[in-house]
């Protein structure tokens, strides 16, 4: 078995890198404070 050394690591893609949907946003804010004070 072999050891992942840093000569053959490959980092994750980063998300601009990925192929996205054309119709599926990168990143979306899901809170959009409808919920109101969270710890009240």
């Amino acid at each position: 078995m072999s050891t992942a050394t840093e000569s053959n690591l490959i980092p994750p893609p980063y998300s601009q890198e990925l192929d996205w949907p054309a119709d599926l946003p990168a990143f979306k804010v899901i809170d959009d404070g409808s919920q109101g004070v969270p710890y009240a």
